[in-house]
């Protein structure tokens, strides 16, 4: 099988396209399948050049607390394999035999968000808001739902939000983070980011607008989730059991405030405004 083979899963993911790595700006995906032994998928590839490594390390890292817990409501797929090609991220991971989600499951995915929104960052996380091992937040504070630098704690991402608000407003995330950590902040509901698979149980698939953040910002991203019904209703369900942050109005100020200019590089700290490296770690999921 090929899923530990770099060079095999590039060519494999250019067949599948049609068209030349690196140059796609919106992740892609295809299934690996141990042709002509069988027709069964044994490991999906999702890879781009605007995916972030970082969504790998989280993932895994999700997996790994999740998938052990016999009675937990949500399942991750297992990462095998991440790495860089040129500007292309790859990640290799478990496939899942499932359907996308509907409106009428929305009572199970609401149920399998609960565990995933309680996971806290790891120690070695070194309290740096965004994906493991560093990486731009995605998140829909952002104009374009991503962060246009690397914070590297969460006093910078503070500090960053507290110049936007206006006089009089703040914001509080050391307290916070204080008392209930840097938590997963899973920002994208949408349905087809969760499975149903074959045993009834929800997996969550995607990882990309997912990062380790102040709880406030799921708070956030569970009010601006009207993109479509199943967001809607999601969210709907979700707060019935997880209560509005406090500081979700002067959030809401400070992310309008970015609007106008369309960007995210206003009113930055100074030591923020040089632009961030992109790490060249690989990974292989023990």
């Amino acid at each position: 099988m090929a899923r530990d083979d770099p060079r095999v899963i590039v060519e494999l993911c250019r067949r599948a396209q049609a068209a030349p790595l690196p140059n796609l700006n919106q992740p892609h995906g295809v299934p690996l399948i141990d042709t002509p032994h069988t027709t069964i998928p044994y490991a999906w590839v999702k890879y781009g050049s605007s995916i972030q490594r970082g969504e790998a390390w989280t993932q895994h890292f999700v997996a790994s607390t999740v998938n052990p817990r016999p009675m937990c409501t949500v399942r991750v797929p297992h990462v095998y394999l991440a790495f860089q090609w040129d500007d292309c991220v790859f990640i290799v991971m478990e496939y899942i035999h499932g359907s996308p989600c509907t409106v009428h499951d929305i009572p199970l995915v609401a149920s399998a968000v609960h565990p995933l929104i309680q996971i806290q960052a790891p120690p070695t996380a070194a309290a740096a808001p965004g994906p493991l091992h560093g990486g731009l937040i995605e998140h829909p504070f952002f104009v374009d739902n991503i962060a246009s630098v690397v914070y590297n704690s969460v006093a910078q991402l503070e500090s960053h939000i507290l110049a936007l608000r206006r006089l009089g407003q703040t914001v509080d995330f050391a307290t916070e983070v204080r008392e209930q950590g840097l938590r997963l902040c899973p920002s994208d509901l949408d349905n087809s980011n969760f499975l149903l698979n074959t045993n009834g149980t929800i997996v969550a698939i995607d990882f990309g607008a997912t990062c380790f953040l102040p709880p406030s910002f799921f708070s956030f991203a569970l009010y601006v989730s009207t993109r479509s019904i199943f967001h809607q209703l999601l969210a709907r369900e979700i707060e019935t059991a997880y209560p509005r942050s406090a500081q979700l109005s002067n959030m809401l100020d400070a992310a309008y405030t970015l609007v106008p200019y369309g960007k995210n590089n206003i009113a930055l700290p100074h030591e923020l405004r040089v632009p961030p490296r992109r790490q060249n770690t690989n990974m292989a999921a023990r």
